[in-house]
């Protein structure tokens, strides 16, 4: 049988040899006895402590990259949200700016013309390789138009109207090798006839008489002639002018003023109406 008595004394015994041991180590540690001690286990606990607290700042360095890589990621993602947006704004504008500027030019032109009625479209549709001379605008019948009418912007012809839907159009430009316009020389010292023809080059006056002065820069006009078109819309300037000794006629290429490339908004002689095909006449001159 244990004898529970002891055990008090025996706890006293052992609180004592601590406190005991415990003056011990502190006087030693006063007198210096404990130094090669220290040195021992400071020179074992230093690189341990110095790698855990290497550690530690690898880790939270790493963990601040991480955040910091994370919240330029999302900064550049806004920048890039607010430049495409500036972006489409300056385009918006941009294009807003210049068909303002292109329908102003319209209406001056209108009001200058006030002869005719100009009803004005927008191309909707265009032959990207330029093959058929022709453009879609955004007028048909529920808006008047009718097949031959004439087809302009404020520096001249554009072409005719071939085929009328209810709500487009489709316009032959005169370019077309299929177009023939009857036209004059305006400005010179008398009125020198001609008819402008649409080729896969360009644009061509033929059937001009040698007598007749015919100069570089000379601009061409719509004659009136023929029933075609109306009077006095431009065609061009003369670009090159081609004699030959032994021809009746001299011929000459045309430079339209219209960039046909860059048509986007165009006005339709609404109150013109053409002669139809089979009435028509062409004043080429005979020799």
């Amino acid at each position: 049988m244990r004898d529970f008595n002891v055990q008090p004394q025996a706890l006293v015994l052992r609180l004592a040899l601590l406190v005991v041991a415990a003056v011990l180590l502190v006087f030693l540690s006063r007198q210096g006895w404990l130094r090669p001690v220290e040195d021992a286990v400071a020179f074992v606990a230093v690189p341990i402590q110095r790698a855990l607290d290497s550690t530690t700042g690898a880790t939270s360095y790493v963990l601040g990259s991480f955040q910091e890589t994370r919240n330029l990621r999302e900064e550049n993602a806004a920048l890039r949200r607010d430049v495409e947006r500036l972006h489409q704004e300056v385009v918006s504008l941009r294009g807003a700016r210049i068909e303002n500027r292109t329908l102003r030019e319209q209406l001056g032109y209108a009001q200058t013309t006030s002869e005719w009625n100009l009803l004005p479209a927008q191309v909707i549709g265009r032959d990207p390789t330029n093959l058929l001379d022709a453009i879609i605008i955004d007028r048909g019948s529920s808006a008047g138009l009718e097949e031959g009418m004439v087809v302009v912007t404020p520096l001249g012809v554009v072409g005719k109207v071939t085929s009328v839907a209810s709500h487009w159009s489709k316009v032959q430009l005169i370019t077309s090798p299929s177009m023939a316009v009857n036209a004059v020389v305006q400005g010179g010292p008398r009125r020198t006839f001609g008819i402008v023809y649409g080729t896969p080059d360009g644009l061509h006056l033929r059937y001009v008489l040698q007598t007749e002065e015919l100069n570089e820069d000379d601009l061409i006009v719509t004659s009136g002639m023929g029933g075609g078109f109306p009077k006095d819309f431009v065609l061009g300037k003369v670009a090159v002018v081609q004699q030959e000794d032994h021809e009746v006629f001299q011929t000459a290429v045309i430079e339209p003023l219209v960039d046909f490339s860059q048509l986007e908004h165009v006005m339709v002689v609404a109150n013109f109406v053409p002669l139809p095909l089979e009435e028509r006449e062409f004043t080429a001159p005979t020799s």
